[in-house]
């Protein structure tokens, strides 16, 4: 676990931007996400969630990229190829008609890390020279002398340990607050779901494992913290390729399942990026669903059977069955976002009184 944890923490190095339900990060530049799609299921107070966002990096490797995503309970995981997401979505849309971390973060860990090594034999060697100069082992040293050296010697050492000591405990109960409820490797995504009862807890965990959230963040984390939502921290894995990315830059989506008594869209933390973003909600229930006030609905009617199947590529395998692939209604929800716009979840409710419609060709 330790090793699988360490290898999340070396992620990121380098700034961070707003990410498709949460905050986004890579290792080489910053990546601008101007565009950003999902498909909810919802069906008995469960919500599957497939989350995907364009990434732009102005031509440049962006290197490693990885995001953290806040959900109301534990969820079941599961990772979808970039090219059987790409199938999903054109299926979609053709029904519907469509932190960094910042360079000197690299430089502050190099160094945490070289005072963490020196730091216990520099409190052991202040010891050891309090020792020979308490015992007078250095003879040409006068009396008075030798006695100051040694107890300044001492002092220090004792002085030093102690603080090893206390930053141990201190990072000892960063992790305690902060529970790992889940770890997998896939082939494409690497994923820790976290749980913890403070932000101080989850900032913690975050920094300690390379992903730097900024003060405009804390807010947000805050809020999901006192909601006892939990945070879902995923990387993608290997080499970039055509199963990560689609010839458009979407990245390969993340798949998560978890208990929600209505549908949810996860906003907040991603418009702590300070980014515009344009946003396509495409949703499948057996109700009919609105967010009024929040998103536009631009597209409703019955849903079309094989609309879904792509979703059966999803690993690991068999994480849907036939019947979570059959639903009586499809909706498409879509508008543009400033980042204020996005300091709020999207929750959509029942709105049975709606018909089948459909508004403009704006996708």
């Amino acid at each position: 676990m330790r090793r699988h944890l360490a290898s999340l923490g070396l992620l990121l190095l380098l700034p961070s931007a707003a990410w498709a339900n949460g905050k986004a990060f890579a290792t080489q530049v910053p990546p601008d996400i101007p565009y950003q799609r999902a498909l909810i299921l919802h069906r008995d107070g469960v919500q599957t969630l497939v989350l995907q966002s364009r990434i732009e990096t102005g031509g440049e490797d962006a290197g490693d990229l990885g995001w953290v995503v806040p959900v109301p309970e534990v969820p079941e995981v599961a990772s979808l190829d970039a090219a059987a997401a790409e199938a999903l979505f054109h299926n979609l849309k053709r029904r519907t008609a469509q932190r960094v971390l910042r360079p000197r973060q690299r430089v502050r860990m190099a160094v945490g890390n070289v005072v963490l090594v020196a730091a216990p034999g520099l409190g052991v060697a202040l010891l050891v020279l309090a020792g020979r100069s308490a015992f007078g082992l250095w003879p040409r040293w006068p009396g008075p002398t030798r006695r100051s050296a040694w107890r300044i010697c001492f002092g220090l050492g004792l002085i030093w340990i102690g603080f090893l000591v206390d930053m141990s405990s201190l990072s000892g109960r960063v992790r305690r607050e902060v529970e790992v409820v889940f770890h997998r490797t896939f082939d494409l995504h690497e994923v820790s779901v976290l749980r913890t009862g403070t932000v101080d807890g989850i900032l913690g965990w975050l920094d300690e494992h390379g992903f730097t959230a900024g003060p405009e963040d804390r807010a947000a984390f805050a809020d999901y913290v006192d909601r006892g939502w939990v945070f879902v921290a995923t990387r993608l894995r290997g080499p970039d390729s055509a199963r990560q990315r689609s010839p458009d830059g979407l990245a390969a989506p993340l798949v998560l399942r978890f208990p929600a008594e209505a549908p949810v869209y996860p906003l907040a933390l991603t418009g702590t990026g300070g980014h515009d973003s344009e946003v396509v909600v495409f949703m499948m229930s057996d109700a009919i669903h609105d967010a009024p006030g929040q998103i536009r609905l631009r597209f409703l009617d019955r849903v079309e059977s094989g609309r879904l199947d792509p979703l059966r590529r999803a690993e690991p395998e068999g994480f849907f069955g036939e019947a979570d692939l059959e639903f009586r209604y499809l909706h498409r929800f879509w508008d543009r976002f400033t980042a204020a716009q996005m300091a709020d979840d999207i929750r959509f409710v029942p709105e049975p009184r709606l018909r089948p419609f459909k508004v403009g060709d704006d996708l």
